[in-house]
């Protein structure tokens, strides 16, 4: 039986690739030819757990919120979707208004 598994998000080949017995997602973003530079350090794992280990259908999916790092000792199962977040959005402008000297926009880091 082939496996399959859906990588989405901050790759740069987003796509559904054929999995080996015993592959992790390390190895599914190095099919996606690697991470975006937007890439954070966070990731989800939706899963399809496999019939034999369900208690019900209702039980029979499962989502993952992990990290990176630790996502490395994690193995994927056929059906299973990846999705690498992106970093999140943070302004780095801080804004002076009212009765000041120089009122504007400024950067927060210098």
């Amino acid at each position: 039986m082939i496996s399959k598994c859906l990588i989405i998000g901050e790759v740069i080949r987003p796509f559904i690739y054929e999995l080996l017995p015993g592959e992790s997602i390390k190895n599914i973003i190095e099919y996606a030819s690697g991470l975006k530079s937007s890439a954070s350090s966070s990731l989800i794992v939706d899963r399809i757990i496999p019939l034999e280990e369900r208690s019900s259908d209702d039980n029979a999916r499962a989502s993952l919120a992990l990290n990176l790092k630790e996502s490395e000792s994690v193995l994927l199962n056929n059906g299973d979707s990846v999705n690498i977040l992106p970093i999140p959005s943070v302004d780095l402008n801080i804004s002076l208004f009212g009765r000041v000297k120089s009122p504007g926009a400024y950067p927060a880091y210098t």
